[in-house]
């Protein structure tokens, strides 16, 4: 037999034993297991690895701008009839479960350029639904209705 299952199916050799695998890239610090690059590279300067991380790191947000807190959080806009009646300076969207009222407040007015006045933070809860005999569930979500200073509008909507 040419490969043995371990190498057919993968995944079945304890965590950590062979495969040892060198860092593919400049400025990886570890490789895939979790083991220092040094290890595997007696030519390896940490310093060096550091040091390209971080101004690969800093080039990135400076093209960019800004950070990737906003893209990260909003999911995206909640449209629903009710949404849509609030009024001009308000505006609902689907964010991630892990928001919190102070990163959505600088993540909203990162994003769209804008000052934000008020947060009301809500938590969707999960909703039973059927189909024929089956029963499933329609996940939850976080809600916030966004509140903007008089005058003001994102242009998206």
């Amino acid at each position: 037999m040419p490969f043995t299952l371990g190498q057919m199916f993968g995944g079945w050799g304890k965590k950590g034993a062979g495969k040892a695998r060198k860092a593919s890239r400049a400025g990886e610090e570890f490789s895939r297991r979790g083991r220092a690059a040094a290890e595997f590279n007696p030519d390896f300067d940490r310093d060096v690895v550091k040091e390209n991380s971080n101004a690969v790191r800093e080039a990135k947000t400076a093209i960019k701008g800004e950070s990737n807190l906003a893209w990260e959080l909003i999911k995206s806009p909640h449209i629903s009839e009710k949404a849509t009646m609030m009024g001009e300076n308000k505006h609902t969207f689907k964010v991630s479960n892990r928001a919190t009222k102070g990163t959505l407040k600088r993540a909203i007015e990162e994003r769209y350029k804008v000052n934000v006045e008020s947060l009301n933070v809500l938590n969707m809860p999960s909703k039973k639904r059927r189909r024929g005999n089956t029963i499933g569930l329609k996940s939850g979500f976080k809600k916030v209705i966004v509140a903007l200073k008089q005058g003001q509008t994102i242009s998206e909507f």
